[in-house]
């Protein structure tokens, strides 16, 4: 009987555990990962990019000729010449007519040539800009990343000052009934909880909006999550100093889309200045045709009397003995074209120009970027540097006050003073701490380095 009563309450217990929710916990790698999988923007692109694919082929079927079928049904009231009869007759005639003909573009000065080629650059420029878009989200991703772990690391230094405020007002209570303190101290240290417990609440909500941010970014909708806390160490807080400006730039130049999308622009624009040029050019156009017609009028080549006809025609015989074909060649000059080939040629001269200033000023801005993010790494450093000092220092002070309060010698006043000067310290220096983490992440992205923490 007890082991029944075991077995089923293992078995309600079991039950419950299974029907919570379970609450899954994310690294970094997992969060970029579904983010770009998921990312709206990047999807919109993935199906313009079936679309550039589907423009270059169909600029490559454009070389084929084109062949079309066609027919023709009529009737005609009215006053005719009949040719057969070599006289106007009132008559109504029925016309009927099938055919095929078919066009070949034998030279055009290579215009779809280079149309072919410039469809297949925008598949090219395509495929980057999903890179760039990429790139986008993943510093997005990375930066809310580290603003949750922020908001947690800030939470526990409120937790532990929390729980050093209370085991001091504990001390304080037992003090005061030895009368060794007075309840002003004590008050004190109450207001100082208080405080401390807003904080704690503040940071509790940021956690919850940083990851409600992190979870939009990533377009996650599978319930609550956690994310991985990494050790940070703080070897990776610093960047190697023989890394130079111009080393990273170099870097940089290999591995960041911008530059080969201006680059792909410029290739572009050049097959616009070919497509411009080729209206130059004279264009030579084989055709070929075949038709065969019906008339309701028409005469039968056998008929003795033709001017009285008195034999039918019918439509099979017609289609078959009056059947012709056609081939030609079409070449057309252009001699004047109200300047409209100088001005296409003009602008995309221009163009081509613009393009070639564009990859510039993407190399200048890689560059300011970088500079600025370097220098920035380096006052991050020294800022950070300084506030391991501060913090020193203040945990020193804070200790020998905590000692001085205990034996009695400073008030409760004197006592949080120390203590929320050592606060600030230690959040300064968490503010430092990651501020210094994200440009450094920053600038490995530069160099072409793999996100992680």
């Amino acid at each position: 009987m007890k082991t029944s009563h075991i077995t089923f309450l293992l078995f309600s217990v079991l039950t419950v555990l299974a029907a919570q929710p379970q609450v899954k916990t994310l690294n970094l790698r997992y969060c970029i990962d579904f983010a770009i999988e998921n990312n709206l923007n990047l999807k919109n692109q993935e199906l313009n990019q079936i679309v550039l694919q589907n423009n270059y082929k169909q600029s490559k079927y454009d070389l084929l000729p084109d062949i079309n079928a066609s027919s023709r049904l009529s009737r005609n009231f009215g006053q005719n010449y009949n040719y057969d009869q070599s006289k106007f007759i009132d008559e109504q005639v029925t016309s009927f007519s099938i055919g095929a003909s078919s066009d070949i573009n034998l030279f055009e000065g290579f215009r779809k040539m280079h149309l072919t080629n410039k469809k297949k650059l925008e598949v090219e420029s395509g495929k980057i800009r999903s890179e760039i878009l990429k790139n986008q989200l993943t510093l997005e991703i990375v930066n809310a990343y580290l603003m949750i772990l922020y908001n947690q690391e800030q939470t526990e230094i409120v937790t532990k000052q929390l729980s050093t405020t209370e085991q001091q007002i504990e001390r304080t209570e037992k003090l005061i009934q030895s009368g060794t303190m007075t309840k002003g101290d004590l008050l004190s240290l109450l207001s100082q909880k208080a405080e401390e417990e807003s904080q704690l609440v503040g940071f509790k909500n940021q956690i919850k909006m940083s990851l409600l941010n992190l979870s939009q970014l990533m377009n996650y909708n599978q319930g609550e999550f956690e994310i991985e806390k990494p050790n940070l160490e703080e070897f990776t807080l610093y960047l190697c100093d023989s890394l130079t400006v111009q080393n990273i730039y170099s870097e940089a130049l290999a591995f960041l889309p911008e530059v080969k999308m201006a680059e792909s622009e410029l290739s572009t624009t050049r097959e616009d200045l070919n497509i411009a040029k080729s209206g130059y050019y004279p264009s030579l156009t084989l055709s070929m045709g075949f038709s065969s017609p019906y008339s309701s009028s028409a005469v039968n080549p056998t008929d003795p009397n033709p001017s009285n006809p008195t034999i039918d025609y019918p439509v099979g015989e017609q289609l078959k003995d009056r059947r012709q074909a056609e081939i030609g060649l079409s070449l057309s000059i252009p001699i004047f074209t109200k300047f409209r080939n100088r001005t296409n040629v003009a602008n995309a001269k221009v163009g081509l120009l613009t393009a070639e200033n564009e990859i510039e000023k993407t190399r200048q801005d890689i560059y300011k970027l970088i500079q600025s993010a370097h220098n920035d790494v380096m006052a991050s450093r020294e800022n950070f540097n300084a506030r391991k000092q501060a913090v020193n220092a203040s945990e020193e002070s804070f200790r020998f006050a905590e000692q001085r309060f205990n034996a009695g010698t400073i008030s409760a006043i004197d006592y949080n003073l120390e203590k929320n000067k050592l606060n600030q310290a230690t959040s300064r220096l968490l503010q430092s701490k990651y501020d210094l983490l994200v440009k450094v992440k920053i600038l490995d992205f530069y160099r072409g380095a793999e996100v992680q923490l």
